[in-house]
């Protein structure tokens, strides 16, 4: 650089902005009344705030004219603008938005929005250095990469008007104002102009340097640098070019040197200023948990205030739910400084998924995230539906019209017959309720999507987006979310809400301003939204609380603590290499973009040495999973040139809640985390009694369990309004078998299900579930027996049939499907399932003289099912020791003897129960329905006896067979049937007769029917129902499960056999 000989330049250097800024602070004057003798750029606006306050406090003057600290930026609007009012100047955002637009041609395909910021980088850094358009190397054989560089920054050039200044016209233009005369102008009275320099500058900012040297008459340059090739030497060609033009430069001497040790193997031993510490913890939570508890230590044993601890990383998100769920459970107060990005919003994501949702031509996963999202409005309209179990069913992945036109399929077929016993329960919609509700969202979706389907510029995408906010009341959702939560999460999520809405409209004012026909496709926008959320910060406009500081490690040099915690230092993640999309780039280009990262890493690393004053702690996880990370090289390098060895931390003592609640009363009046001790407190209580919890849970679940069951536990009995509704509701609502042996199983499940009305999610396959190749059987048979007379029934009739009800399933033709059907209908590989069931029914209706009478007979139901040969409304009801309960239900198919005996046949298309089920009350199906129909059946067949039941199990063409399972041996045998019965042992490993079983199973009926009425939803003892630890119950995360208290209860059912046929109810 050039200067007049009346002018001074003058360098200083030091080995960390620490160094500097101790040195540098005591030689700025405060003003003269109302002005200053110098200005002072700084790196950043981060670097800008600290020395303010800095300054501010070392000079205690009331009423102090703002100091003159500027970013580089700043200062040059503060000459540009006032000599030329009328100039538009482009912010860096309003450049991307430029690179966005040249690289959306019509046709073009969108590109990664990291690409794009990789792009708007290279045409940046271009116009800092007045990178000439012409120079640009054009070769036939260019790689697409440069070729694409090459055609982004000349539109940039060609297409950018002439008064908008970007970041290069700014240096340009000041290079052209600036002379001492407008300095004087603009800055009466100044004298020295400070300008921090960090990394090797821009062509055109070293000539706005050269400028400036001649425009003020001291030009102090404070660059961070030693003589150390291995850390600085990025800069040592900058620094080489100044000295030799500056008048005078100095370099400052450090009490504690880094840079005559690191990297060196002669080099002598660091001694650091404070104490160091290089620890290795098992993983990320024990780092973050060791780390909260010495913090607390050293507010206790040292009287440190939590803003005098400082903790950064090199990758700081990845550890930020950690910090703040860890100290929020330690009561240790934490001041997040750095900003959240927009992408890590979850409001901002929800909305995200409306872009996604076009752009991958709604694929189902993304459908249901928007259905269930807590922020919009489909949430509380599907109230009561299966939103997942619904769409699975549709067996649509990807396509909006297919889905509705699935929707339509299966609203205009009888699929949707779910439980072919029991209503819907109160409160729960029916399943044709739920699929029309779930179409009409989807046709909403339909509506609300249809403007990004449509090319919308940026006013069109603002409003859709704000059409989004007020349809959907997201506001007011945040809202109470505040109240239901906490003020400052819902003011998180407004913050980041209105920031997307400020860019968005930015982008919209930009496009109206620069061409304003501008069209964009789903692609392109959602291109353009990742570029803003990944690049824009947010903060909570609520006041930070004075604790603990958390920054970015790029903004180390930006504080000044006593103790400062380093983590996350692994070898993957500091030093960061560098890479750059474009591949190599030829000579006159790659000079221009330099490998710096691993210079910046270093110096950080050498700035962290010069932070604290007290002590220093680096520490890295072992392990992430089932990685075994290495620590980093740096910390490797340091172990060695100061003697630390990396090792684990000592065991921490344990502090006592009465020692920290005493360090935060006693705290010092005038430090701010006094004031946040109310609020700390509460919390900490929590979190006290919590721990105290967990630690104690064992012993107290021991000790409950000889404690009769609470009403947490299902126990509702001693609730009067509860019991009351109970007995109100349940006399008038007939009871299924399925319902009572639903109880049986588990009495807390029956609660969730039956009486809450809660519906659990089902597996869903691509091919038919159990529900549904259930009822397809079920339909096929009663359409087959009740329309074909029984002398034109036929193989050829049946697969008719059930050719037919294949074709009403609204599922997706494809492979697949074909396979499903020809497991069915057979082909010319496999017979199929119902050929199989024809050939056994006519080999045992030929064995056999029964007739098939009467096909699903239903009884109890209200209004009665129509199509029906006994459409009975009314249940029947049992009676049992006085008391009398309405049953209803499904008879599949009741088969006549010629002797006036029936047979109750029951299809199964998969397992059954057995007689041990039976006899324990847990299958009740059968013998309650051999009850019922010896009493229906009488008005169409006097006289008629029940002869039994049977299962015909129906489940594929090599599992078909007819298994007699409940009879009377003795009619049967009266009936010359050579039937085996199975055997029905009671407790005592005695017969029971087919009399008895009926009786016991009635009993078991009652008895389950009072449990219910009375309140008791107990949790089922049964290990073979469900084992506590070791179920799969949909219902598990609601289950409070004291597994002592359940072997003690089956403990004590094991010592009592208990007789239903008394009647007792425990």
């Amino acid at each position: 650089m050039k200067h007049a000989t009346d002018r001074q330049i003058v360098l200083t250097t030091g080995e960390s902005w620490r160094q500097i800024t101790d040195w540098i602070l005591p030689q700025l004057p405060p003003p003269r009344g109302v002005t200053y003798s110098w200005i002072y750029v700084c790196l950043d606006g981060h670097r800008k705030r600290f020395l303010e306050e800095a300054f501010l406090e070392r000079h205690h003057q009331g009423g102090l004219v703002s100091p003159p600290f500027f970013t580089r930026s700043a200062l040059l609007q503060r000459i540009i603008l006032p000599l030329h009012p009328g100039a538009r100047i482009l912010t860096p955002r309003e450049e991307q938005f430029w690179v966005h637009l040249i690289c959306n041609r019509p046709g073009d395909p969108p590109l990664p929005a990291g690409l794009l910021k990789e792009i708007h980088r290279f045409v940046h850094t271009l116009r800092l250095n007045g990178f000439p358009e012409d120079q640009l190397p054009e070769r036939p054989d260019a790689p697409q990469g440069l070729s694409l560089l090459h055609r982004v920054f000349q539109a940039y050039q060609k297409q950018k008007p002439a008064d908008l200044l970007d970041a290069g016209d700014l240096l340009q233009r000041a290079i052209s104002l600036l002379s001492p005369e407008v300095m004087d102008q603009l800055f009466p009275g100044l004298e020295t102009v400070f300008w921090e320099i960090q990394d090797p500058l821009p062509a055109q900012t070293q000539r706005l340097l050269e400028t400036l040297a001649r425009s003020v008459p001291n030009l102090h340059l404070l660059i961070r640098y030693a003589d150390h090739p291995d850390i600085f030497g990025n800069l040592n060609p900058l620094v080489e070019s100044i000295k030799k033009q500056v008048t005078s430069s100095n370099s400052l001497p450090s009490s504690h040197p880094v840079t005559p040790s690191l990297y060196r193997l002669d080099g002598k031993t660091f001694q650091p200023k404070g104490k160091l510490h290089l620890l290795r913890l098992p993983h990320r939570l024990a780092e973050v948990e060791w780390v909260a508890r010495k913090t607390k230590m050293f507010c206790v044993a040292e009287g440190l205030s939590p803003e005098e601890i400082g903790i950064t990383a090199p990758h700081l998100d990845g550890y930020r739910p950690m910090l703040e769920s860890v100290f929020r459970g330690h009561g240790i107060p934490i001041q997040w400084l750095a900003p959240e990005r927009l992408d890590r919003s979850a409001i901002v994501q929800h909305l995200r998924l409306y872009l996604e949702l076009v752009v991958e031509n709604f694929p189902l996963h993304t459908v249901l995230k928007i259905f269930q999202s807590p922020y919009l409005s489909y949430r509380d309209r599907l109230a009561g539906t299966d939103v997942e179990g619904v769409l699975q069913r549709l067996r649509v992945w990807t396509g909006l019209e297919v889905m509705l036109k699935q929707i339509q399929r299966f609203l205009d077929s009888d699929i949707l017959q779910t439980d072919r016993e029991n209503e819907t329960p109160e409160g729960v919609l029916s399943l044709p309720e739920q699929f029309a509700r779930v179409k009409q969202c989807l046709e909403q979706l339909q509506k609300e999507t249809a403007p990004l389907s449509a090319r919308p510029g940026g006013q069109e995408f603002l409003q859709f987006l704000e059409n989004i906010i007020q349809q959907h009341q997201i506001n007011q959702r945040l809202l109470e979310t505040a109240e239901a939560l906490s003020l400052d999460v819902a003011a998180q999520h407004l913050s980041a809400l209105r920031t997307l809405l400020e860019q968005v409209q930015a982008w919209a004012q930009f496009l109206e301003t620069i061409d304003p026909a501008a069209r964009f496709n789903a692609p392109q926008i959602l291109q353009l939204f990742d570029l803003l959320i990944q690049t824009t910060p947010f903060r909570s406009p609520l006041p930070k609380p004075a604790g603990v500081q958390v920054y970015p490690l790029a903004e180390v040099h930006s504080h000044s603590v006593q103790v400062l915690f380093v983590m996350g230092m692994t070898d993957q993640d500091f030093p960061t290499g560098e890479s750059t999309p474009f591949g190599h780039l030829p000579a006159p280009l790659d000079r221009l973009f330099p490998q710096q990262q691993i210079f910046r890493d270093r110096q950080m690393f050498v700035e962290c040495l010069h932070r604290p004053d007290r002590q220093l702690f680096f520490t890295y996880p072992h392990r992430d999973g089932e990685t075994v990370n290495v620590p980093s090289e740096l910390l490797q390098e340091l172990a060695r040139v100061s003697g630390v060895p990396i090792q684990e931390p000592e065991p921490l003592p344990v502090l006592s809640r009465a020692e920290w609640l005493s360090f935060l009363e006693q705290a010092e009046a005038e430090t701010r985390s006094r004031k946040e001790a109310p609020s700390i407190i509460p919390r900490l209580k929590k979190w006290v009694n919590f721990s105290l919890y967990q630690l104690k849970k064992p012993i107290v679940l021991q000790r409950a369990q000889f404690q009769p069951p609470a009403h947490y536990e299902g126990l509702l009995t001693g609730n009067p309004t509860i019991r009351a509704y109970l007995n109100w509701y349940y006399p008038q609502h007939p009871f299924s078998a399925s319902a009572l042996e639903l109880f049986a199983r588990c009495p807390q499940l029956f609660f969730f299900q039956r009486v809450l009305g809660l519906v659990p999610a089902e597996d869903m396959t691509e091919t038919l579930t159990p529900l549904e190749k259930g009822n397809l059987v079920h339909q096929v048979l009663f359409r087959f027996f009740t329309e074909i007379p029984e002398t034109e029934r036929s193989l050829h009739a049946l697969l008719q049939i059930a050719e037919a009800e294949l074709q009403k399933l609204p599922f997706p033709s494809g492979m697949l499907w074909e396979l499903q059907k020809a497991a069915f209908l057979g082909n010319e590989h496999r017979q199929g399932l119902f050929a199989a069931f024809w050939s056994q029914e006519e080999e045992r209706l030929q064995d056999e003289p029964f007739t098939p009478t009467h096909f699903e007979l239903p009884f109890g139901y209200r209004p009665p099912r129509p199509n029906r040969e006994f459409p009975e409304s009314e249940p029947f009801v049992l009676e049992w020791q006085g008391q009398r309960m309405a049953l209803r239900g499904v008879v599949d198919r009741v088969d006549l003897h010629p002797n006036r005996a029936f047979l109750i046949i029951d299809y199964k298309t998969g397992s059954h129960p057995g007689p041990r089920d039976v006899v324990k009350g847990l299958s009740l199906q059968l013998p309650l329905y051999l009850l019922a129909m010896e009493s229906l059946l009488q008005a169409r067949h006097p006289g008629t006896r029940p002869l039994g039941a049977a299962y015909y199990k129906i489940s594929s063409e090599n599992d078909i067979r007819l298994t007699h399972f409940l009879f009377d041996p003795d009619m049967a045998h009266r009936l010359g049937l050579s039937w085996r019965s199975p055997a029905f042992l009671d407790a005592y490993d005695q017969p029971l007769s087919f009399r008895q079983i009926l009786e016991r199973s009635l009993a078991w009926a009652f008895r389950y029917y009072q449990s219910i009425r009375e309140g008791r939803f107990t949790h089922t003892t049964d290990p073979a129902h469900c084992t506590p630890g070791q179920r799969r119950c949909p219902f598990e995360a609601m289950c409070r499960v004291n597994p002592y208290k359940i072997r003690h209860l089956a403990r004590q059912e094991n010592q009592q056999t208990p007789d239903p046929a008394a009647g007792a109810t425990e």
